[in-house]
């Protein structure tokens, strides 16, 4: 089933939004998904298990993360 256009347009906003606010920087998301800070700059989270991400790039990339994991909640099975 294909996804609502209205929904698709909400969930544009939502990341673009997200981004602009720079949530994927925020302590509390870096804490929830266990990102450290790496010696030469960028994050890695402490969870090795690839089922634990929405996004293939998430273990390294907490905006990816948090894109992949907002789109999550518009998917539609």
């Amino acid at each position: 089933m294909r996804s609502h256009p209205s929904r698709s347009f909400y969930l544009a906003q939502l990341i673009e939004q997200a981004q602009e606010k720079k949530l994927a920087e925020q302590r509390e998301w870096q804490l929830l998904l266990h990102y450290r800070k790496g010696l030469f700059g960028g994050y890695e989270s402490e969870q090795d298990d690839p089922r634990f991400f929405m996004s293939s790039t998430g273990k390294t990339d907490p905006t990816a993360e948090l894109s992949a994991t907002l789109a999550q909640f518009f998917r539609m099975n």
